[in-house]
């Protein structure tokens, strides 16, 4: 069976991840996707469609071969005007924690989907609640982009902190008082007009890869709500690991980085600095583009130091894993 341009695919194809296909970059992949595809220039029967994830548009390559068709998804990040890993200024966002009418500072979050179409919204406990400093904000208001293509045009949208059951549970999750770090479950229907990019659990580092002292991160944040703020873009901090990985520091889930890092950047997500190669225990892997893994999210400075706290990104998946429906593999 052949498959040609605007044919139905079956419902019950195959998903296949993306490596499986090879490489082929984005330019190329648009190239052709925004190509007019007629049976004689698709002799192979390739076709393209575009789907929307949650807020993501994926760029979809559906293909038939001899005994199946398969489902591929190329597009790590989503379009946008940026290319390649210049898309990680949509990781990171920015938010004021409110109550009544009063802003009480500035912070960082990120988004994260541990399961298809379940976003949650990560950040520092203390930007929703710091009983000691009787901090108690109501909601935050993060600031998204709406236009794929105008980085100009962006809103601001209200996440309440407690539920509307007029009980005044709280809206966030959280494993301890002691771990700087919650989730906070984002309406997805809602988020569908708005452009980022999530993080999702293949992104998040894995016990084969080596992290050695000294290697470099970027943490994305907005240092005191300092920005890009004509574009809502974030600023990008070197650092580098400071205390042995995965060790944890003092026996908390966190380890140390070095940076100078300033209020603000508390909630921001700390990648590994995107690079073509990849060690692990075993092996070094070399890709085709510049890869990264989030490895933890930040929470403080220690100011005469000049070194900062990382909590581990294993606690993102079981942070989510506490809401009804999330399912946490054990692999």
């Amino acid at each position: 069976m052949e498959i040609n341009a605007g044919e139905r695919i079956a419902e019950d194809r195959a998903l296949v991840p993306w490596p499986a296909a090879g490489f082929v970059s984005k330019t190329q992949f648009l190239h052709t996707f925004l190509s007019p595809i007629s049976e004689g220039e698709n002799p192979c029967g390739w076709v393209f469609q575009r789907n929307c994830v949650g807020s993501r548009t994926e760029s979809v390559l559906l293909f038939n071969c001899k005994w199946m068709e398969r489902r591929l998804v190329q597009m790590k990040y989503p379009l946008t005007c940026l290319e390649g890993n210049n898309n990680l200024a949509f990781v990171s966002v920015p938010l004021r924690p409110f109550v009544g009418g009063t802003a009480l500072g500035t912070g960082t979050g990120f988004l994260f989907e541990p399961d298809f179409e379940r976003i949650f919204l990560i950040t520092n406990r203390h930007l929703v609640i710091e009983e000691s400093e009787q901090f108690f904000p109501d909601r935050l208001i993060l600031k998204l982009h709406t236009d794929a293509l105008d980085l100009k045009k962006f809103e601001d949208w209200t996440v309440p902190l407690y539920s509307e059951n007029g009980k005044g549970d709280r809206a966030w999750l959280e494993l301890d008082p002691v771990i700087d770090v919650i989730a906070l479950e984002l309406n997805a229907v809602e988020l569908k007009r708005f452009v980022f990019h999530t993080f999702r659990p293949i992104d998040l580092i894995s016990a084969d890869i080596v992290v050695g002292v000294g290697d470099p991160l970027l943490v994305i944040g907005y240092p005191r709500g300092f920005s890009d703020e004509m574009h809502n873009l974030p600023v990008f901090r070197q650092a580098g690991v400071a205390s042995v990985y995965p060790i944890p520091f003092e026996g908390k889930p966190f380890f140390l980085i070095d940076s100078e890092l300033h209020p603000g950047t508390s909630g921001s997500p700390v990648i590994t600095q995107p690079s073509i190669w990849q060690v692990k225990k075993d092996e070094a892997e070399l890709f085709e583009e510049p890869q990264y893994r989030l490895i933890g999210i930040h929470s403080a400075t220690y100011d005469d130091l000049k070194l900062n706290v990382v909590w581990f990104a294993s606690l993102f998946m079981e942070l989510c894993g506490k809401a009804e429906g999330i399912k946490i593999s054990n692999d």
